[in-house]
Parts: C-alpha cells; structure tokens; sequence
C-alpha cells in the first residue's frame, strides 16, 4: 500500500515501477498495488505521484506486503538514473548526471532530437540544417561526446560535420546527460561527455495504451504524425511505433527561402521485453532514415548568399542531398541471483550514408559502417554496504565504400574496441565512496592502399581512473569526484582523403596523431529545500 507521509491516507493512482525487470503498474484507489517480485535476496521499487516526492525502496525478497509513505513536496529532486552500473539515486552519485524526461524537453515543439535535448542546461547544438543538429557538451561534439542508446553505443560516422544524431525522440523516456570524461562506464571517447537515451516505460501489468501526436511548424510549412502503442501481461511487454516528418524549405527572415533545406524523416521503434524465475530479457531495435538537402551548395570560388535564396517554398527532392539510413538492434539479458547480477548485452548497428552530388543515379560518395558491439557486466554484493561491478565492453567496426561512388573519403577499413573495468562502491552513514579502473585498446587496420599511402595496421591502449565521494542530508549534497579520460585517433582522422560536399571542405587525415588525454575535477554543493 501507499500512503501519504502526513496524513496516512492511501493514495491513488501512483505509479509502481520494479527497477530490476522493468515492470510497472498503479496502485487502485484504495491505494494498494500487486506485483510479482522476482526471487532475488532484494529489489529496488520506485514509486512516483503529482505532487510528491519520488521514493525508492529497497525491498527484501521475502517481503509479503510493501508499504511506502511518500512525502509531499514542491519539487523533485531525487531522480533515479539508470545509465550508470547500478539504478540509483542522484543522492548516491558522486558526480552529478542531469536526468530530463523528454516529454518535458518536447512541451514545445522541436524540429529534432538535438533541438530537444539543447533545451538541458550546459548542452548546445551544431546544426548544418534543419534536419542535421550534434550535441555539443562543454565546446566537444561529434567523436568527443558519445552516445548510448539502452546502454548501446550508438556509432553513425559522427565524425563528419554534416551527420545528424540518428535518432528521434518517438519511443525514448527519458535523456541523461554526463559531462566531462566518463570513459570509466562508457568506453573511450567522452572526453565531452555522455548522453544516455533509454526507452519510455512499458504499459502497466495488464493494461495496453495508445499515443498518438501531430505537430505543425509554419517556417518550413511541414510537420510530424508519431504513433506509439504498449501493451503488457505479467510475462510479456511490447511496444510498437513509428514516425514520419516531412519539411519544406526553411523561411529566412527576409521573407525568402533557403534553397534546398527540406527534409524528411521515417522511423520505426520496437521493444519486446519478457521476464523468468529470476531472469529478464529486451530485445530491441530501431529504424531511422533521413533525406536532407544540402543549401548553399556550389562550386564557384566566390560565393554569393543571394544565390542560395529563393522567392518560392519548396517541398520535393532534389539533388544534391543526402541520405542517412540507421538500424539498431540489440539484446539485454539479466540474470538475478543472490549475492549476484549478470547481465550480457548484445548489439548491432548499420549507418550508411549516401550522398548525391552531381547525378540523382550515381552517389558521389557512399559509407556503410558496421558496428557489433557487446558488454558484459558483473554485480556482486559483499555486504549492505559493499558492492563492486566487474565489466568488459567492445565493438568491431567495418567501414565499407559503396561500389558505385564516384568519389572516396576513407578506406575501406576494421576497427576493433575493446575495455576492462572495475567499480567498487562503499556507503557509510550518510557518505558513499567510489572508485574504479579501466584499460581500453583500439586496432586500426585498413583493408588497401588508398590514393597512394599504404595500408596501416596501428593500435593504441591506455588507463583510466577515477574516484569520487558524496555527503547527502534531506537539505544538502557535497559531491567531488577525480577522473581521467582518454580518446584514441578515429580512422577518419587518419585516413581521410577527399573532397566531402556535406561539410563544404577537404579532408586530410595524418597517422602520426597520437591520443588525445583529459583530466577533470568536479565540486558541488546543492542546498535543497521545499520551495528552492
């Protein structure tokens, strides 16, 4: 049952939500609620109400009846993240994670997921066009910041100026953001920092839901039609949806339009998510394509804006553009046992980039990146107080050109990534500690001579550490947190060769980069209280 803090009185329609097997429902109205607890020696129940504080508690496994008593509050501070090791409290991270809800971030209408997550204090967006936008954390962007989709890191050639996110918000609850060099969870790369999308919550135990939205944007004269159906039983959960947005283009502020700045996109999300003895299991995948017309494209040496206005508002394609096609499929699996949590995550990805430059038949260049990827995980409880997370992360990269561009910016090339780490977490009193180490290892190896260098085998390996403590009250929270970051040389950067019209430039990598080094040191005080 719940109940309010003050009063006792039991309080409807609350939100239930099993963190270990993402199960949820709602208390009835006299309060109560039923779920099927999983056989673990404990688990964590989050409850969440208008108005009240959101509460976690940590459960015994025999427990018969729960009881939780949530206290009012003005403001909700006390958000549970979950792109870290462990589900936990903002209240038990020694660095801090800004956790938004994107309904939230969406209230008013974005043209794009970038758009929507700019929104988050501290994160800005890079747009080449309307349908191109990249998050920028602390003036890094691109390879700097990386980008997890459910834990799956999410590659689409990024290192090029003119590639959107490769995602749309159609299915994703909520957004986490870490800034600075958080390479010790993640993987190498986040010298920026961290943004982790995760999926909205499955429909309640025995109950289904639809959601259905339009939205209209006069300055492109376009819009955007998202559907997105649950449905759940005590063993299975899906959901199913989709989006198509169409755009024309983009009206400066003299009353012209920018040429060929339309664009569209199509997408598809599907989750199936079921759930043993002591056991669960997502399977994911994501579909996301992308037409976007490239402004202000010419070949002269001297520009002239005035050429890449027009008088008339125009809708249908036209060369030159591109075109970005993203597929993400994964699958998690967690496996609860006493003292112990598994979980193995599998998962592939495809972004391919075709760009037509001077004929709609033949692309001036064409990429497919393959990326398979895989993260086990390892959670073992010494005591109440005692924990550490074990791990092992990786992904084997091919870049392949497509056989009928005419024009070649990499090679074709492998990449191979791997990691090693441990986290040790101790709590104490009102403190709690962490601290971990990783090793990371990045092969290189191109599969032919391109425009006269030779092929190149290179690897490049490096340490990483980091170690934080906070000190929480019901009014106050002092964090500090120490941590290194590390960024090995990506292929474009030393390989490319070539001429790339999305960007508007020439492209010349250099082998002798090395690894870029990053040190950061974060202090926080927050004061909290009912109304601040």
């Amino acid at each position: 049952a719940v109940y309010d803090a003050e009063s006792s009185v039991t309080l409807p329609f609350v939100s239930v939500y099993l963190l270990e097997t993402d199960e949820s429902t709602l208390t009835d109205s006299s309060g109560l609620f039923s779920l099927k607890a999983p056989e673990l020696k404990s688990f964590h129940i989050r409850f969440v109400a208008m108005g009240y504080e959101s509460t976690t508690l940590l459960c015994a496994g025999d427990s018969p009846v729960i009881t939780a008593r949530l206290i009012p509050k003005h403001l909700d501070l006390h958000e549970v993240t979950v792109s870290g090791a462990l589900s936990q409290a903002q209240s038990e991270n020694p660095f801090h994670i800004e956790s938004r809800k994107i309904d939230d971030l969406t209230a008013v209408a974005a043209m794009n997921m970038g758009e929507a997550i700019a929104r988050i204090p501290g994160v800005y967006q890079s747009s080449l066009g309307n349908g191109i936008s990249k998050p920028v954390i602390r003036g890094l962007q691109g390879i700097r910041v990386v980008s997890l989709l459910n834990g799956m890191r999410m590659e689409g050639q990024q290192w090029g100026g003119d590639h959107g996110m490769g995602i749309s918000e159609v299915g994703i609850g909520s957004v986490e953001v870490i800034k600075g060099p958080a390479s010790l969870l993640y993987g190498a790369d986040a010298l920026g920092g961290v943004l982790y999308y995760s999926d909205d919550a499955y429909a309640a135990v025995n109950s289904q839901s639809v959601k259905v939205q339009s939205i209209y944007h006069s300055n492109t004269s376009g819009g955007t039609l998202r559907m997105l159906y649950k449905q759940s039983n005590q063993k299975f959960r899906f959901l199913i949806g989709g989006s198509y947005a169409n755009h024309a283009d983009f009206q400066l502020p003299n009353q012209k339009f920018a040429q060929n700045s339309r664009f569209n996109e199509s997408v598809l999300k599907t989750a199936l998510s079921w759930n043993g003895k002591n056991k669960v299991h997502h399977l994911r995948y994501s579909f996301n394509k992308v037409m976007s017309g490239l402004p202000g494209h010419t070949h002269d040496s001297i520009l002239n804006p005035l050429e890449f206005q027009s008088e008339l508002q125009r809708r249908k394609q036209t060369i030159p553009a591109q075109f970005f096609d993203n597929h993400y499929l994964s699958f998690e699996n967690k496996w609860f046992l006493e003292k112990n949590e598994v979980s193995l995550l599998l998962g592939q990805t495809m972004n391919q980039l075709t760009e037509y430059d001077e004929k709609v038949t033949i692309p001036g260049i064409q990429m497919r990146l393959w990326n398979s990827l895989y993260t086990v995980k390892w959670t073992h409880s010494f005591s109440e107080n005692l924990k550490v997370v074990n791990g092992m992360q990786g992904m084997f990269q091919n870049n392949v050109n497509g056989p009928d561009a005419t024009e070649r910016l990499l090679p074709n090339s492998l990449s191979f990534d791997n990691g090693l780490f441990s986290m040790w977490m101790y709590s104490m009193d009102r403190w709690n500690f962490q601290a971990g180490l990783r090793y990371d290892l990045r092969y290189i190896k191109t599969l032919e001579e391109f425009k006269g260098k030779q092929a190149i085998s290179t690897s490049y390996g490096s340490p990483n550490a980091s170690i934080g403590a906070i000190y929480s009250t019901d009014k106050c929270t002092f964090r500090t947190n120490v941590s290194t970051g590390y960024r090995a040389p990506h292929p474009s950067e030393l390989l490319a060769n070539g001429f790339h019209h999305g960007a508007f430039r020439y492209e010349i990598g250099d082998e002798q980069l090395r690894p870029e080094r990053a040190s950061q040191l974060d202090v926080s005080f927050e004061v909290k209280r009912d109304h601040l």
